[in-house]
């Protein structure tokens, strides 16, 4: 990792933004996987994402 990469951040909201907002474009679809915080699958559609649920089946991941 080199340090250029870190970026200080003010909370795990405005974190999980910028990464939905790094990491994809509008109209993408962005996998989460509950329980999580309502912000998490608010704050992927208020960014023009698509949210898919993925809850876990027996410990592993099923989609």
């Amino acid at each position: 990792m080199r340090p250029e990469w870190v970026v200080p951040i003010s909370g795990v909201i405005t974190a999980l933004k910028t990464i939905v907002q790094a990491f994809s474009a509008p109209g993408d679809t962005v996998l989460i996987r509950p329980p999580v915080y309502a912000h998490f699958h608010d704050d992927v559609l208020i960014n023009g994402r698509f949210a898919v649920s993925a809850p876990p089946d027996r410990g592993r991941l099923s989609l």
